[in-house]
């Protein structure tokens, strides 16, 4: 081969967080390890970035679920932002069970955009959707809680505060 370059792949953790973090290595390979001392967070550049959880039974309840996360959102952009989601389709249907946390900025509605958006679907497509009241700052960490329970519906929480708005 005639102007062909070989380079060789380091392969390694890439994470400088992370404590077998190798600075010569130029491809993560998954290995990184962390502390178990809860101290640490995630940090993303909202280019296609995303943290996948294995299929734990405990994320499949459609009876019960509460789901917690910071976020700060510099800017909206119309479309739809999505915080953390679980599907499935073990039962064949078009559209899939699960649950979505998301803020919703791709809607033609004004009561849905720039809002956070919680939805639990069951397995026999029974949907519950709940929006917040108000619309997500900019510019500022704020601490979402959504929850369901079939005894209360879905529940909307920002900073502590309950802005709850019922589709």
């Amino acid at each position: 081969i005639i102007g062909a370059t070989w380079i060789e792949n380091t392969y390694g953790c890439t994470d400088e967080l992370a404590t077998n973090y190798n600075q010569e290595a130029d491809y993560d390979d998954g290995s990184c390890e962390y502390p178990n001392n809860g101290n640490y967070s995630l940090s993303f550049d909202g280019l296609y970035d995303w943290v996948e959880v294995s299929n734990d039974e405990s994320l499949s309840s459609y009876n019960e679920i509460t789901i917690s996360a910071w976020i700060k959102l510099d800017e909206f952009l119309n479309e739809r932002y999505m915080i953390i989601e679980k599907h499935s389709d073990s039962t064949g249907n078009t559209i899939p069970s699960g649950w979505w946390l998301a803020i919703n900025d791709d809607s033609d509605h004004d009561y849905e955009k720039q809002k956070v958006q919680f939805v639990v679907r069951d397995q026999f497509n029974n949907q519950s959707v709940g929006y917040s009241s108000i619309v997500m700052p900019l510019g500022e960490y704020v601490h979402i809680v959504a929850s369901y329970s079939y005894e209360s519906g879905i529940q909307i929480y920002i900073n502590g505060e309950n802005y709850t708005d019922l589709d």
